[in-house]
């Protein structure tokens, strides 16, 4: 569950920053 929940935020902020290309930033750096 707690996977899911964290899933959430990374991939709503990826999204707002896929146009600054930050989204395998942000994912790299949750995991």
């Amino acid at each position: 569950m707690a996977r899911i929940h964290s899933f959430v935020p990374v991939t709503a902020v990826g999204e707002l920053n896929t146009d600054a290309g930050h989204r395998p930033a942000v994912l790299l750096s949750s995991t």
